[in-house]
């Protein structure tokens, strides 16, 4: 959130995606980050989803 804010103040270009680990083992993503990826716009691409194996 930061980055987008400072990135508006500063009138630089912003995130358009993140790569959040994500798969069955690690779900911290869907509490927090895809609720305000959706909200902001920002794409979501999964790293690691067999989670590295």
């Amino acid at each position: 959130m930061e980055a987008l804010w400072a990135a508006k103040a500063l009138g630089l270009n912003r995130h358009v995606s993140s790569q959040p680990a994500y798969n069955l083992l690690d779900r911290r993503a869907e509490r927090e980050l895809l609720p305000m990826a959706q909200t902001y716009g920002i794409a979501v691409i999964p790293w690691s989803p067999l989670a590295q194996g």
